[in-house]
C-alpha cells in the first residue's frame, strides 16, 4: 500500500490551493469521523486525500481515465459527477490503494444503495469539511456524530434540493441511495 505522504505530496502539487484547502478538510474530517465510528481511519484519510484528484480534468481527461469502467450517460456528461469516476481510477493508477478507498473515492458525489461506513463517512466529510458553508451544514455536521445514515440523508436531501432549485438534472444513483437509506 502506498504510504499516504506519497499521496499527499501528488496532491499538493497537481491541485489548486483552493481545492487543495478543501481535499486536507475532507481527510481530517473523515479521520476523525473514521475514529468515531470505529473505521480504519488511514483508509478514511487516504480516501480523503484522494476524493477530488481528477476535480480539475477535462471531462474529455476524466472519460480516457475510466473508459475502463461501465460508466451511465448522465455521469459521461457530468464533470461533477464523472470527477469521482475518473479520480478513483486515477488514485488506483497511480497508487497501490485498498478497494475500500477506491469505492469510498468512487462514491463520494452520488452515493449508492448499501453504501459502506468508510463510503458515508468520505461521502459526509465532503459535505462538511471546514471550508463549507451552505444552509442546513450545522444539521449535517451534528448529524454526522449521532447517525451516519440520517447524515448521509440530510446531505442527499440537500443536494437534490439545490439541483432542483438550479434547474440541474438529478442522477438516478442519488434517488436510488437516497430511497434506499429510507427504508
Amino acid at each position: 500500500m502506498t504510504d499516504l505522504s506519497e499521496i499527499i505530496k501528488y496532491v499538493k502539487n497537481n491541485l489548486s490551493e483552493k481545492r487543495f484547502i478543501h481535499t486536507v478538510g475532507v481527510a481530517e474530517t473523515a479521520k476523525d469521523l473514521a475514529l468515531h465510528y470505529g473505521e480504519n481511519p488511514l483508509f478514511a484519510e487516504m480516501a480523503g486525500f484522494l476524493h477530488d484528484i481528477a476535480k480539475e480534468y477535462t471531462l474529455e481527461q476524466m472519460r480516457e481515465l475510466a473508459k475502463d469502467l461501465k460508466v451511465d450517460e448522465t455521469i459521461l456528461n457530468s464533470k461533477a459527477l464523472m470527477h469521482a469516476v475518473a479520480g478513483a481510477c486515477l488514485a488506483k493508477k497511480l497508487f497501490d490503494i485498498p478497494e475500500e478507498v477506491f469505492n469510498a473515492c468512487l462514491y463520494h458525489t452520488a452515493g449508492r444503495e448499501n453504501m459502506t461506513t468508510l463510503e458515508k463517512i468520505v461521502f459526509v466529510a465532503d459535505m462538511i469539511e471546514p471550508s463549507r458553508d451552505f444552509s442546513g451544514l450545522d444539521s449535517i455536521k451534528a448529524l454526522s456524530k449521532t447517525d451516519l445514515d440520517k447524515a448521509v440523508l440530510t446531505s442527499l436531501n440537500s443536494t437534490l434540493m439545490h439541483l432542483i432549485k438550479t434547474g440541474k438534472k438529478i442522477h438516478y444513483p442519488s434517488v436510488k441511495t437516497r430511497n434506499y437509506l429510507l427504508t
